[in-house]
């Protein structure tokens, strides 16, 4: 597997720039690059991450969790962080535009900010869950990609501002 190409700071900024000025869900856009960049999570496995895996009970964030086996890309579970203030901030920030939207909410507002605990941390344009398509391999296995969410993440780091 080829090694990921190393972003320098302003590459990181002019993404966020870009994702908050020309996203059609700025919010979710501007949250995605910094879970992304924050806890070295990849988009497949982004796209799986559920509102559980994030949040507790009262709402609060977790300060440790796991990318679930099932989720992983190497199919083992390992240790994510929530603990830096502007993955958090911005994870915020698109949880309060989710309920403003009504996507993916309950009736339960003191549980989990509002949000299906079971449900995805990010959601497409009309609050659907990104989906997965499987795909085989030539050596026979399934490999799943979510291009959706893939494509999202391009358009943020490849346009001008």
């Amino acid at each position: 597997m080829a090694k990921p190409p190393v972003i320098e700071d302003a590459q990181m900024r002019h993404a966020f720039k870009v994702a908050a000025a020309t996203g059609q869900t700025p919010a979710r856009d501007v949250a995605l690059l910094h879970v992304l960049y924050g806890t070295g999570m990849m988009a497949n496995e982004v796209a799986q991450l559920e509102v559980a895996d994030v949040l507790d009970e009262r709402g609060e964030f977790r300060r440790q969790s796991a990318v679930r086996a099932a989720i992983s890309f190497n199919g083992r579970a390992r240790p994510v962080f929530w603990v830096n203030q502007k993955v958090r901030d911005a994870l915020s920030a698109y949880f309060e535009e989710r309920l403003r939207l009504g996507h993916g909410v309950t009736a339960w507002r003191s549980q989990w900010r509002g949000l299906v605990q079971l449900g995805p941390v990010f959601l497409t344009n009309d609050g659907r869950p990104f989906t997965l398509t499987a795909r085989r391999t030539a050596a026979g296995s399934t490999s799943r990609s979510c291009e959706s969410l893939t494509q999202v993440i391009a358009n943020c780091t490849t346009r001008p501002a």
